[in-house]
């Protein structure tokens, strides 16, 4: 018979125990370690690279001005804008140049020569833009004071100064621009995504801010970037899966593994990323802390033994026995439907000879803790039934002097010396000329049925076709006493005591 095992409070922490594949998968690096450069790259602008039309002109831009009209031929000016911000246009006048756009720029450029010719041409080239200074500071790679394009962008200067050191944060690059707030980058978006809101374009004397890194966890196995990655605050599991890009084709949809220290020792905590994925509001989708390991495992890796569950249950499938050790603790887990039959569940299990039986399970009373919980095996699956389930499994049961007593599925025109056969054989010590069969024929009442074992054959009287819920008894010759009008049976038996040899 099956052992009972206490009751399991649902996927609460065990002692950690990493599977061969996770010691043996190659050490992560840090999310965006490898895109920086190992050196200052000095901040070099493409010559031909085109300077944004939300560039703002300052001191020592230098400009080419062309004008001309039907009546006097073209001029050509190359003006740098002075200390005061002024741009002189020698024979036209100044614009106050500083702070303005190119448009802005032409807008003013046309009202001058409008003032003085009549149908004015004229065109309004950047030719080479001033150097501005900015501070890269903090846990940065290679801090310091920078001299650059002032059409260089905050990305610009990231990049070239290395990025965070080990020990900065990439979600938070702060830019400081007159002692206050511009922005707060998270390069992230930039190396997942794609989203370039790193493209401010720097002033002179702006300040770029490298804070310490927030909390960082690890994300091993079957996801598509493996990698540490730094979390936000209140950050989950599923956001977690997101930064990776999400799970591969061969990773387990049910087997989402997550260690972290609690109470001063390594636990492990084995989560759905399925489920996670599906609903964000799952219970598995918990907060993250510091220091947290996720590892998802491949498909076909056979970390832990697996059982399942079918039928009227909300999450039928797969689950680990880290995670499902006990029949309770796997029905809690799969959530049963309204409709239940609660009457009875089926457990099947195969036997190390290949032999499947099936073990009723009274479920209101062991959901209740009235019945004992019973320990999972591997391959084990458990089903479910409705209210008006009309396919209720039909069970046998065997006990006695039989190499497998268990529990089996009644197939159809099953009849004594099969379920003999599917218990593997009597053993040798059995009585080959009694056996009783327990019919039952009420609640509380059944009917006994003598058969001899040994002339147990095709279609004879002594091997009568099984009834559902039918109990074979093979007795041991030492429990046995025959006579040829009466048989007493004694020893460890349910029912003791003398009957008549007929039935």
């Amino acid at each position: 018979m099956l052992a009972a095992t206490a009751a399991f409070a649902g996927p609460e922490a065990v002692p950690a125990n990493p599977s061969a594949n996770a010691k043996q998968a190659p050490k992560v690096q840090p999310f965006g370690a490898g895109f920086f450069p190992d050196a200052p790259t000095g901040f070099t602008i493409a010559p031909d690279a085109p300077v944004p039309e939300s560039y703002r002109l300052g001191k020592g831009d230098k400009l080419r001005i062309r004008y001309w009209t039907p009546a006097i031929p073209e001029a050509t000016q190359e003006i740098v804008i002075n200390n005061d911000g002024i741009l002189g246009i020698p024979d036209i006048g100044d614009i106050r140049a500083e702070g303005l756009t190119r448009a802005e720029l032409r807008g003013q450029v046309k009202k001058l020569l409008t003032e003085q010719f009549k149908n004015p041409s004229f065109s309004v080239d950047l030719l080479e833009t001033r150097t501005v200074t900015v501070f890269v500071t903090g846990a940065a790679r290679f801090p310091g004071r920078y001299a650059v394009k002032a059409e260089s962008n905050l990305f610009n200067v990231i990049y070239g100064a290395g990025g965070p050191a080990p020990e900065g944060s990439m979600r938070r690059v702060t830019l400081l621009r007159r002692n206050k707030v511009a922005a707060v980058t998270d390069i992230y978006k930039f190396l997942a995504e794609g989203s370039h809101g790193t493209d401010i374009v720097l002033q002179d004397q702006d300040v770029i801010f490298f804070p310490t890194a927030g909390p960082r966890i690890t994300i091993k196995g079957q996801v598509v970037r493996p990698a540490v990655y730094e979390i936000e605050d209140n950050s989950t599991v599923r956001d977690a899966l997101t930064l990776t890009g999400g799970l591969r084709p061969s990773a387990h949809p049910r087997i989402l593994r997550l260690e972290r220290t609690e109470g001063g020792r390594m636990v492990e905590h084995t989560l759905s990323a399925a489920a996670i994925l599906k609903d964000k509001s799952h219970a598995d989708n918990i907060m993250l802390r510091d220091g947290d390991v996720l590892y998802v495992e491949e498909v076909s890796n056979k970390v832990y033994q697996r059982v399942s569950i079918r039928g009227n249950v909300d999450y039928p499938g797969d689950y680990s026995t880290l995670r499902a050790p006990t029949v309770r603790a796997l029905i809690e887990e799969a959530r049963i439907k309204t409709g239940t039959f609660r009457d009875r569940a089926d457990l099947t299990r195969i036997l190390d000879d290949g032999t499947p039986v099936v073990v009723p399970i009274p479920l209101s009373r062991l959901l209740a803790g009235e019945s004992p919980d019973i320990a999972l095996l591997d391959q084990d699956e458990v089903i479910i039934y409705k209210t008006d389930e009309k396919t209720i499994v039909p069970l046998v049961t065997v006990e006695g002097a039989v190499k497998n007593p268990a529990t089996f599925r009644k197939t159809d025109d099953m009849r004594a010396s099969d379920l003999i056969f599917a218990a593997g054989g009597m053993l040798k010590d059995a009585a080959p000329n009694v056996a009783h069969i327990y019919r039952r024929t009420g609640a509380n009442s059944h009917r006994l049925i003598r058969i001899s074992p040994s002339k147990a054959a095709g279609t004879n009287s002594e091997n009568p076709m099984l009834c559902d819920d039918d109990r074979l008894v093979i007795y041991k010759e030492t429990d046995v006493d025959f006579k040829p009008d009466k048989v007493t049976i004694v020893g460890e038996v349910q029912r003791p005591g003398e009957y008549k040899a007929c039935e």
